[in-house]
């Protein structure tokens, strides 16, 4: 319950100033907390969209994305990501390269 209260917060925050790329990065954040990682993806995406710079989002998506067993929903947001400038597309490739050769269950490729 504590989680849900806590992305509530920043729900209403974001609709005070939906540009604010830190809200997002923080639903993200508590949702991996919760063991959510999953539900984490498109708010890391949302949170990358809005500040490709920050390489700290990138790198907690890509942990994020590590936890997974399906790794269908991160690579299209990996796919989706490698259309914004400024982030690291190198490292992007890599990780949907990696992402493709691991098998359906394989977490340890990422």
């Amino acid at each position: 319950q504590q989680w849900d209260k806590a992305i509530r917060a920043y729900e209403r925050a974001i609709a005070l100033d939906p540009d604010e790329a830190l809200y997002y990065a923080r639903i993200a954040e508590v949702l991996v907390a919760a063991g959510r990682n999953a539900e984490a993806l498109p708010w890391f995406a949302k949170a990358i969209e809005r500040a490709p710079a920050n390489t700290a989002t990138l790198n907690s998506l890509l942990q994020a994305i590590a936890t997974l067993p399906d790794k269908t929903a991160a690579k299209a947001i990996l796919q989706h990501l490698q259309t914004i400038s400024g982030l690291n597309q190198e490292l992007l490739t890599q990780t949907l390269a990696d992402l493709s050769d691991s098998k359906p269950n394989d977490i340890s490729q990422s």
